[in-house]
């Protein structure tokens, strides 16, 4: 049992840690990740822009409809129709 424990601390020692703020939080790691994750996908995607298109669509509608509850239901059923058909 003691060899499994051994094992365990080694690995775990050999895990990098990430330098974190005094809130224990690791703001550095945190935004190069991001920017990498930006860097890494290629915005310019048909599909990609289909969706953020599809989102502002909906998002300005259910604004513009939002005291209007009747609108608001049309626009919800016919969005949950399209997608649960």
């Amino acid at each position: 049992m003691a060899s499994s424990v051994e094992s365990f601390e080694e690995f775990n020692n050999q895990i990098p840690v990430a330098k974190t703020n005094s809130d224990g939080l690791s703001w550095e790691g945190f935004v190069e990740s991001i920017q990498a994750f930006v860097n890494a996908v290629e915005w310019s995607q048909p599909w990609l822009l289909a969706i953020f298109s599809f989102h502002a669509l909906t998002f300005f509608l259910l604004i513009k409809f939002r005291s209007d509850s009747n609108s608001l239901a049309i626009v919800t059923f016919s969005l949950s129709e399209f997608f649960f058909k």
